[in-house]
């Protein structure tokens, strides 16, 4: 939409950034800072919430088998992003999803915006309009930089030749629901039970740590299946210093280790599992 568009220009023209917490309207991560390729299971024949974030939690879970894959966030901006790069993957083979995301905003649009809805037709088209001149789409402030090189190549499954086409296949009728808004406010009413849930970071942003505990523990109450999951916590492996506090407070929390972005230390999630009796 026009009026989201114009927030988008407000944070590329004078270079408005948030860190402390997101907002309604923020800048998107590209791809993933995550290491996704560590800890994130098949899911075949699951259903499934994410964040949403740079849209690579849904890409990987869709190629994983996710038989549906929900999504929320509080920003707008990744929601148009997801979209988009859904758009890209259905209509460009991986050279030219390269391309267009990274090198060239304006030369392969033309084949990706058909796909689009309209909401986000508008938006894009606007951006590009604007913009497309300057690189490809993650070339403005608009984008985070892209993290560690080449190494959010490796860490999703969808960006090896192999994953992206079986990607495409698996992507063609595949719908979801969207949740926008504070994590704590979608998920007051939200009904629906998941196989699968995975919240990311989310537990970085967070300072009052107890209500981030009453959620999970609501979450795995009242939205997960038996034998349900849900990756609550992903800690970098220089960023864990709350780890201890929801390991001693949330039973049967299992810790996950694996290669971390920074290699030469651990990354960890906190996974949760709802046990049946």
């Amino acid at each position: 939409m026009k009026e989201d568009f114009y927030k988008a220009k407000d944070i590329i023209t004078n270079r408005i950034d948030h860190r402390q917490e997101f907002t309604e309207y923020d800048r998107i991560y590209p791809y993933t800072t995550e290491n996704i390729s560590g800890y994130m299971e098949d899911v075949t024949d699951k259903d499934v919430l994410t964040v949403v974030g740079s849209g690579d939690h849904y890409l990987n879970l869709i190629l994983k088998g996710a038989n549906t894959v929900d999504c929320f966030d509080i920003n707008k901006f990744a929601l148009y992003y997801l979209r988009l790069k859904k758009a890209a993957v259905k209509s460009l083979n991986k050279r030219d999803f390269f391309e267009f995301l990274t090198n060239n905003s304006r030369k392969h649009f033309d084949k990706v915006k058909p796909l689009l809805d309209a909401n986000s037709y508008v938006f894009w088209s606007n951006y590009v309009n604007s913009f497309g001149s300057v690189g490809g789409i993650q070339s403005t402030f608009l984008f985070f930089p892209r993290v560690a090189g080449g190494d959010y190549i490796d860490r999703n499954f969808y960006l090896t030749n192999e994953g992206y086409e079986l990607l495409q296949e698996r992507i063609k009728d595949k719908y979801e629901s969207y949740y926008l808004g504070d994590i704590y406010d979608i998920f007051d009413g939200l009904d629906k039970k998941y196989d699968s849930i995975y919240l990311s970071n989310i537990c970085n942003y967070q300072e009052n740590l107890k209500r981030y505990r009453d959620l999970i523990l609501k979450l795995r109450d009242n939205n997960l299946t038996d034998n349900g999951e849900i990756y609550y916590a992903y800690f970098y492996g220089r960023k864990d210093a709350d780890i201890h506090y929801y390991v001693n407070e949330i039973d049967d929390t299992e810790v996950i280790k694996f290669e971390g972005i920074d290699h030469d230390r651990d990354d960890k999630v906190l996974k949760l599992t709802k046990r049946t009796h």
